[in-house]
């Protein structure tokens, strides 16, 4: 049986006890304690995998393996070698010694072989449980497809065709101008998933289609009515959906379709009204939902038809020296106002910074009137190619925590379907309300007030650097074994440019 702890012989204070071995510094003391630090840094208790269950674990298992391997076992592995190195040199000049040379030469000797022993022991050991461990995970994911192929069976170019119109109908209602034709809704219910699907018109079709894709859910129930948007949400209308926490299933079953967390609201005829609200709606990340809407919502709004008047202003001056470039940016300011009317501002916000850049200072003339320099010029090019970077950055880990939350609830743990809810929100810290709150000063500020903002975005910047280095949660989502998460990867380099755009105004 392999040996997996480090043996007696190893240890320096046996090898203190040594006949003869003090009569000349060896470094082999030395040594051996470097080997017993980097023996105890080994962890041991990833070779237990008798008790792993679940494709997940077996994954995760693997990833620890890999990882150990790598590193700290390597690192005890090559210390084994040096140890026995060492030793093998010193076993023939410890014959030299007149006293007790040959007590201390077999000593070493027996030092050399239990470390290079050990060594290939220890590697032996980690590497049978790394080989034995893909067959059990292929016959666990293969467990695993077999029990959800009646979920799984659901054709993906129709799941993408109902999410496609469920968007494009949601943008209709925010949209709506009074006198329009109502926007039909159905809502399929099972005993675990929701569903909605939103069109001009809905009937049987889509009742058989939506029993597709919720394929698994016995006792599906069906609800129809009308969607409005009122009262900053979405708002289904029907006297036979129900309420009282039916809400929060129906916001759910969205979030699994489009990734997007909407404010959505339940009304009866009688007046009942159930009300959930939405998330990330300072962003613009949960699309038409409450983007541009409320108290957040409308700062948004407020701050983009700011900027945008700025920008038509300086595009008209480039349209007038230059009528050639006059299609193209009529095209482009059509094209962010429509994102903006659609309540997506973020998207609308990083169309502006492409207008900014073709007339050729992005950035130059923003704030509060502000006459910028040449410095100021170069400031802000920097600042909005960084704020750019973030936004595309924060984008992406939104969808990237959408997708783990998912994932999370089809589990059918009911704690994983608990953290998936409340658990994942708050991964990135408190840190995203605060930098979007001074992103926007900094648009509208200049001179002093432009370098205090500047500073608190760059002291906020570095605090969420930190934050993502230090705080467990990102760990544990970045290494999840369900789906790719990349916290750090993807918004670290984004702040840290970020602040030190910002430190350059500062």
């Amino acid at each position: 049986m392999a040996q997996t702890h480090l043996p007696p012989v190893l240890t320096p204070q046996q090898w203190e006890k040594q006949k003869g071995v003090q009569f000349k510094p060896s470094g082999i003391g030395d040594a051996l304690k470097n080997l017993q630090r980097a023996s105890a840094a080994v962890d041991r208790s990833l070779l237990e995998v008798d008790k792993l269950e679940g494709a997940a674990a077996l994954k995760q298992r693997l990833a620890q393996l890999d990882a150990e391997i790598a590193g700290r076992l390597k690192a005890a592995c090559d210390q084994a070698r040096s140890v026995a190195a060492l030793a093998k040199k010193w076993e023939g000049e410890y014959k030299k010694l007149p006293q007790l040379g040959k007590e201390a030469s077999a000593a070493a000797a027996e030092v050399a072989k239990a470390a290079a022993g050990f060594g290939d022991d220890l590697l032996e050991a980690f590497q049978a449980v790394r080989k034995a461990l893909p067959a059990r995970l292929a016959k666990a994911e293969a467990e695993a497809a077999k029990a959800a192929a009646p979920a799984d069976s659901v054709d993906a170019k129709d799941l993408k065709t109902v999410r496609e119109r469920v968007l494009g109908a949601l943008r209709t209602v925010k949209a709506a101008q009074p006198g329009a034709k109502p926007m039909q809704f159905m809502v399929a219910a099972g005993p675990k998933r929701c569903l909605a699907y939103l069109g001009l018109s809905v009937g049987a079709s889509h009742k058989t289609l939506m029993g597709e894709l919720l394929a698994g859910e016995s006792g599906i129930k069906y609800y129809r009515g009308e969607c409005v948007f009122e009262a900053k949400a979405y708002t289904f209308v029907g006297d036979d959906i129900p309420t009282g926490g039916f809400g929060k299933r129906l916001q759910a079953g969205l979030f699994e379709l489009t990734q997007q967390r909407f404010a959505v609201r339940i009304r009866k005829s009688s007046g009942e009204v159930e009300e959930v609200a939405g998330e990330q709606e300072e962003e613009g990340g949960a699309g038409p939902a409450g983007a541009g809407e409320g108290a957040k919502g409308g700062d948004a709004g407020a701050a983009f038809q700011r900027r945008f008047a700025e920008v038509v202003t300086r595009a008209k001056a480039a349209m007038a020296s230059a009528p050639a470039r006059a299609g193209d940016l009529k095209l482009k300011l059509g094209e962010a106002a429509g994102l903006a009317n659609a309540g997506e501002h973020a998207k609308a916000g990083r169309l502006l910074d492409e207008i900014e850049a073709r007339l050729g200072a992005a950035g130059a003339g923003t704030g509060a009137g502000a006459k910028a320099g040449a410095g100021d010029d170069e400031f802000r090019r920097r600042w909005r190619a960084a704020v750019a970077g973030y936004r595309s950055a924060s984008d992406t880990v939104d969808q990237q925590i959408g997708r783990l939350q998912v994932k999370l609830r089809q589990s059918g743990d009911a704690e994983l379907a608990q953290i998936a809810d409340k658990g994942l929100n708050g991964v990135t810290g408190n840190f995203k309300v605060p930098l979007l709150a001074v992103l926007r000063d900094i648009d509208a500020a200049s001179g002093a007030d432009l370098a205090a903002h500047a500073r608190k975005a760059a002291e906020i910047a570095a605090g969420f650097v930190k934050h993502l280095e230090s705080a467990p949660t990102v760990a544990v989502c970045d290494t999840n074994p369900l789906t790719p998460v990349s916290i750090r990867a993807t918004l670290g380099p984004a702040l840290r440019e970020l602040a030190r755009a910002a430190a350059a105004a500062a």
